[in-house]
């Protein structure tokens, strides 16, 4: 099932930034402008979900799909 409204951040901490936004319609979400590299933490947070957190993500040039399964509480 896709969850829309969903609230996905990017903090990449080295720099202090954090990129933010939310799922579409279609649970898909989408980041511009990130830098490559990191290590980034992925945090996926939605009230009545489990929130959703993985660490040390390296970005490269081209990266672009990122699957996340969250489970309800």
């Amino acid at each position: 099932r896709k969850i829309e409204h969903v609230k996905v951040e990017l903090i990449l901490k080295s720099k202090g930034i954090t990129y933010g936004t939310y799922t579409d319609s279609k649970g898909r979400f989408r980041f511009t402008l990130l830098e490559v590299g990191g290590p980034y933490t992925f945090k996926v947070d939605k009230m009545g979900y489990r929130p959703y957190e993985k660490r040390n993500l390296e970005l490269e040039l081209g990266d672009n799909d990122l699957n996340v399964v969250i489970e309800s509480n």
